[in-house]
């Protein structure tokens, strides 16, 4: 993003992680689910820039303007996450990508000035399946849909991470 923690902010940057501030944030709670869901909002994008506009899907959330309501809200959970295990208790998979898909529905569920309207939902011609929205919400900005993935990568043990090939 060409910005680190603690400088202001703007244009991309600013859209793709409203919370760099919070970034520490998943190191400091217990809760293993509660530090997954913070690392699942709070995490950097893989990339710096791209060729389509980009936006966090938080960014016009209550949070994005206050992200310390964000950051007590996740604190809270970690004092009491009862509420994101029942969430999560629902899954019938142990697949990643299928916990990731969870952990985004309860945020933005929980969201202040954002509403889900649909997850998981079907694009069908009559019998046939033609895909899957995985998210659809609506905030100040307008409506919007969400393709959620999560993608692991490993690095070589030596060097800093910064080119590409090594990855």
């Amino acid at each position: 993003m060409g910005e680190r923690t603690g400088q202001r902010q703007t244009g991309y940057a600013r859209r793709m992680m409203p919370f760099a501030d919070l970034q520490p944030l998943p190191r400091q709670l217990r809760h293993p689910a509660v530090r997954d869901l913070a690392w699942t909002l709070l995490a950097p994008p893989l990339l710096a820039q791209c060729a389509c506009p980009q936006r966090h899907p938080l960014s016009a959330s209550d949070w994005a303007g206050d992200p310390g309501r964000l950051a007590a809200w996740l604190a809270g959970l970690d004092r009491d996450p009862s509420p994101l295990l029942a969430w999560l208790a629902r899954l019938t998979s142990r697949r990643l990508g299928l916990y990731y898909e969870a952990l985004w529905q309860f945020a933005l569920r929980q969201a202040p000035g954002v509403e889900l309207l649909a997850a998981n939902l079907a694009i069908r011609d009559g019998r046939r399946t033609l895909g899957e929205l995985d998210i659809l919400l609506r905030d100040r900005e307008g409506d919007h849909h969400l393709e959620l993935a999560i993608k692991l990568y490993l690095g070589p043990p030596q060097g800093d991470g910064h080119d590409p090939a090594h990855w």
